[in-house]
């Protein structure tokens, strides 16, 4: 299978009259069937009108679909590829069909409109599809990524499945199990050395030989052979050069992932180290949130041991309170008591006093005991307030004496939450300070390890290029070696040829014709000995050399692989 190159243009009406008809004619004796895709019709000519309409609706399209009308229109909505099959395959047509299908589906155009024609023009057969880029539902142009690739990976594919691999260098580039790809490499490799692989000869070849007179004389034998030679040398250096490169390029990247390992060993083991070495500092990681939460648990228990400890000072201070506060109130009884009978001492004195006068006897004296006995009434709620001040000085006194008396425990108890407090505050600190030792410590070390992959990177990236370099110089050389080999068989067949018509001019004229023996002979090999060759794949062993029946004006091709 051998998909030839896609091409895109922007003339449905053309690219399908082309398939669908004889090249520049009317008549279509080399179409052998035609098939209309994702269309309601059959008919080619109206399939092309409809993917015209297609491109020119795109927008309209996108609009209905949903999407956003934007981007350049298309400007070429055509697409055109042809698979080729192998010279004496014969293939049914719905084999055919199915895949060129199979083709369009590898493109990402299953669902697109598509024109197919089948050609009997050539000694192969092959297919041409003429497919609409503009996706028919969504309006969207759909540009393959690398077709090219593309056709080539499915083309592989397509014979792999039908269990007949017939490209060599398309299955090892696009093969990926290593057993089977090393069953191709040995196949292709056998036939290089076999000369099988190519049955037509080289252009640069054909072209020397062409019209050459006496193919089979000695003179022209000799020059084949010694050509043949070159190529066989010059494709055996090839494939020599080749085989190195491939195991230089393996070699470098066997010796870069043993270098990348090496250097992630090496950073594994020095995060290794930094870990054991901040375990081995013994400072636990403490975040803030862990220190609030800590924290807050901390006081809410400081707050119960304090309002215990103050219950049991209250209640260890109880009977002496009790006590203070018993002699209070038996002095405000004691206070009352005297009040009342100061009270009714003086009361009864002045009523005796008054009531044994008569009231006209009475003088100013005895006014005065009424008098007294009103001021003894206010001066009792002035002593009674006298006294509560007196008392109250007491229980301030009496108080304050037992907060200094428990001051020293709740001061030692409160300096002991202080320093919990402080102590959780200082792993804190240090765990803080610990933590910003360690990323300066781990900057440091990422910024070396960083800078050790790029040096090794940069290495490894100098070294492929040199080698890159170093080999194209190799190819270089191949190339021009080619060159030269071709441009050397050109002018020993062109001397040749001149030989030879020198000789038919003197048969004209009747003279003796010119010798090919040693001293021609000898000079055209020493022509083409005197040219030193290397290079290229023109050449395989068995390429050069004479078939039978070979004029030099034939060439045998063997298709499309």
């Amino acid at each position: 299978m051998n998909p030839s190159a896609a091409s895109k243009g922007n003339s449905f009406a053309g690219a399908v009259g082309y398939i669908t008809h004889d090249v520049g004619k009317d008549s279509t004796e080399r179409v052998t069937f035609t098939e209309v895709l994702n269309m309601r019709t059959n008919d080619p000519e109206k399939a092309a009108k409809v993917m015209a309409w297609t491109a020119l609706h795109a927008t309209q399209l996108k609009e209905a679909a949903g999407f956003k009308a934007t981007g350049r229109k298309s400007e070429n909505p055509v697409y055109h590829f042809s698979p080729n099959w192998e010279p004496g395959e014969t293939v049914p047509h719905q084999e055919m069909v199915a895949t060129a299908k199979s083709a369009l589906a590898a493109l990402g155009y299953e669902n697109h409109e598509a024109v197919l024609a089948v050609h009997r023009d050539k000694p192969h057969q092959h297919i041409h599809v003429v497919v609409n880029r503009i996706n028919p539902e969504t309006g969207k142009t759909h540009n393959p990524n690398n077709d090219y690739e593309a056709l080539q990976r499915w083309a592989y594919q397509y014979e792999k499945g039908r269990g007949r691999v017939v490209c060599l260098d398309r299955a090892i580039k696009y093969e990926k199990d290593k057993s089977l790809k090393a069953e191709y490499t040995k196949r292709l490799t056998a036939e290089l050395d076999t000369g099988k692989v190519r049955e037509s000869k080289p252009r640069p070849q054909w072209q020397a030989e062409k019209e050459a007179p006496f193919p089979k004389s000695k003179t022209a034998l000799e020059i084949k052979a010694d050509i043949a030679n070159r190529v066989r040398a010059l494709a055996k250096s090839g494939r020599d050069t080749a085989a190195r490169h491939s195991k230089e390029w393996d070699e470098l990247k066997a010796r870069h992932e043993v270098e990348n390992l090496a250097l992630q060993a090496k950073q594994r083991e020095a995060f290794k180290n930094r870990r054991r070495f901040n375990q081995a500092s013994g400072v636990e990681p403490y975040s803030w949130k862990s220190y609030q939460a800590d924290r807050a648990v901390l006081k809410k228990q400081h707050l119960a041991a304090t309002q215990k400890l103050r219950a049991e000072l209250k209640a260890k201070d109880a009977p002496e309170v009790e006590r203070f506060k018993a002699g209070q109130t038996a002095a405000w009884r004691e206070f009352f008591r005297l009040e009342k009978a100061a009270d009714r001492g003086q009361l009864d004195k002045a009523l005796k006093v008054v009531t044994a006068t008569p009231v006209g006897a009475q003088s100013h004296e005895h006014r005065d005991h009424l008098a007294r006995l009103f001021n003894s009434k206010v001066e009792a709620g002035t002593r009674k307030v006298e006294f509560g001040v007196v008392l109250d000085t007491q229980k301030r006194d009496f108080f304050r004496g037992l907060t200094q008396k428990n001051a020293p425990v709740l001061v030692a108890h409160k300096e002991g939450q202080d320093a919990e407090l402080m102590g959780l505050r200082n792993r804190f600190d240090q765990a803080r300070e610990a933590q910003k030792f360690r990323a300066v410590s781990i900057n440091t070390s990422r910024e070396a390890t960083a800078e050790e992959r790029k040096q090794l990177q940069s290495s490894q990236r100098s070294e492929r290029a040199a080698t890159k370099a170093r080999h194209a110089t190799d190819t270089e050389g191949q190339q021009q070696a080619w060159a030269d080999l071709n441009k050397t068989r050109a002018e020993a067949w062109d001397t040749y040829k001149a030989m030879r018509v020198r000789q038919a001019g003197a048969v004209k004229q009747g003279k003796p014709p010119e010798r090919t023996g040693d001293h021609d002979r000898g000079t055209l090999t020493d022509y083409v000995n005197s040219r030193s060759v290397q290079g290229r794949d023109y050449g395989r062993e068995g390429d050069a050399g004479p078939t039978p029946g070979d004029t030099g004006r034939t060439i045998t091709r063997k298709g499309p692989a």
